[in-house]
């Protein structure tokens, strides 16, 4: 039987940590093994992914996704990343995890960029553009939409709170009862 008592975990990543390329790797990890999720588990790496990318590109880096659109859109902008990262001296990213009820664990991730107007945020189910080829950029919420059971964002853009529905995979049981 698992245990009703409420368990969170944090992990917090400063702007060093940021630069690492295995950084969501290792939070994923790290999170199943905390929480005792089976690993692998694929909705929550690509959740994990995605939040970890919005919250560092976006909000601590503060690049724009439009950039892409241009014929050397994709190459300029993780040029223009790995120059951010290389010579930012500040930042951070925060995540929490807890159980809130059978099956559904709520994460929540924060980052200390200038957030964006959520309230003008509309949740594009295409993942396609016009033209049928996969959408460049702009998918990243779109996925996040369709993995969690709920998507909230608060303060001022620069916090997102989700519930991931894990029921499917079971629990590993670390000595709770």
């Amino acid at each position: 039987m698992l245990s009703t008592e409420t368990q969170l975990y944090h992990w917090q990543f400063d702007h060093q940590e940021l630069a690492d390329p295995d950084l969501a790797d290792r939070l994923i990890l790290s999170l199943c093994d905390s929480c005792g999720i089976e690993y692998p588990h694929f909705k929550l790496q690509l959740l994990i992914s995605e939040l970890m990318t919005n919250a560092i590109d976006h909000g601590v880096l503060s690049l724009k996704s439009h950039v892409k659109d241009s014929d050397n859109g994709f190459e300029e902008y993780l040029i223009e990343r790995a120059r951010r990262l290389r010579e930012f001296s500040g930042g951070s990213v925060s995540v929490t995890a807890e159980w809130v009820g059978r099956g559904l664990l709520r994460i929540t991730v924060a980052d200390s960029g200038e957030g964006f107007d959520f309230s003008a945020c509309r949740y594009s189910s295409d993942l396609i553009d016009i033209e049928g080829s996969p959408k460049v950029h702009g998918r990243g919420l779109a996925i996040i939409k369709r993995l969690c059971k709920s998507v909230v964002h608060h303060g001022r853009g620069n916090c997102i709170v989700v519930e991931l529905d894990v029921s499917a995979t079971e629990r590993v049981l670390t000595g709770s009862n």
